[in-house]
This record gives C-alpha cells, structure tokens and sequence, in this order.
C-alpha cells in the first residue's frame, strides 16, 4: 500500500464536502494514530446535520465520490445528534472517534444543512 498523502487526504475531503456536505469529517484508525500497516485503510466518519435522504444513500454517494483514489477508505455517515448521543457512551466506534479521532474538515459556517 502506498503511504497516505496530505494531497490524498485533501482530495478525499473535497469530494465528500462536495457531495455531502458535512459539518464535519474525522480521521480515524491507524492513519490517525500514527500507526498504519500495509494493508491500512483509510477511516472516516462523516458528520451530517440530519438524514434528508436514507443512510444508505449518504454512503453510498460517498463511496462513490471516492472512486479512483489511490487508497482504500472505509467511509462511516452519522448525523449531528448520533454524534452527540454516542459520543458519550464508552465502547462504541464514535465514541471512539471522539476521543482518539483526528478532525480533518469541518463546515465554515458551523451549520451547513442537508445534502445536495
């Protein structure tokens, strides 16, 4: 596996602000920890203000904004309020991200809304 680049974690970004406008994007896993593997992927939790369309949608449009990229990325869609409520409660994946996660983008204005 190639290393994971800045220039790759800004295209990545791009994309998914482009297509799903999130309020937030967070790093997690061994890229954010410093310790990835050869066989890493890259993990990514997306933070949405609500789901306007079906989560399945979400991710899916986001997986396939990422199409062509040099790396694997396994993507993750939550909205604003999960974010808020399991970010609380020990021994679950955003929990996780929460505590250990890397913010990687997050919306100027604080409050973007829905999906495109």
């Amino acid at each position: 596996m190639m290393a994971f680049t800045a220039e790759q974690q800004k295209e990545i970004v791009r994309r998914l602000v482009d297509v799903l406008h999130p309020l937030r994007i967070y790093l997690f896993g061994s890229h954010a920890y410093g310790t990835p593997h050869r066989d890493s992927d890259v993990d990514l939790l997306v933070v949405v203000q609500d789901f306007e369309i079906p989560y399945r949608e979400l991710a899916f449009r986001g997986r396939r904004s990422l199409r062509g990229m040099a790396i694997p990325v396994e993507l993750h869609v939550c909205t604003e309020a999960e974010m808020e409520k399991w970010s609380k409660v020990p021994c679950n994946a955003i929990h996780t991200v929460a505590q250990k996660g890397r913010l990687v983008y997050a919306a100027p204005d604080g409050s973007r809304k829905g999906v495109a």
